[in-house]
């Protein structure tokens, strides 16, 4: 029987090893997370923005505004 016991409390402290492990890796998950979130907003990390946001002197809403009242207009045009 005692050789059951031991295998048994080696098995805990594995579980107990793994367990700490995997909130490590969760812990980086949740930091990487919070890294993108962050840089999802910088206007100094272009490549995450919306491609209008991320072009040189991007769209202003009040031009984007303006870009689409002229193809409702050209659109009504056509017709």
């Amino acid at each position: 029987m005692e050789e059951h016991e031991e295998r048994a409390a080696e098995l805990e402290r594995e579980a107990d090893r793994l367990e700490d492990q995997s909130d490590e890796v969760q812990g980086r998950v949740d930091q990487a997370r919070s890294n993108l979130e962050g840089k999802l907003g910088d206007t100094q990390a272009p490549g995450l923005l919306e491609e209008e946001a991320a072009a040189p002197g991007g769209l202003g809403a009040a031009e984007e505004d303006e870009e689409e009242a002229q193809k409702e207009d050209g659109d009504d045009a056509d017709e």
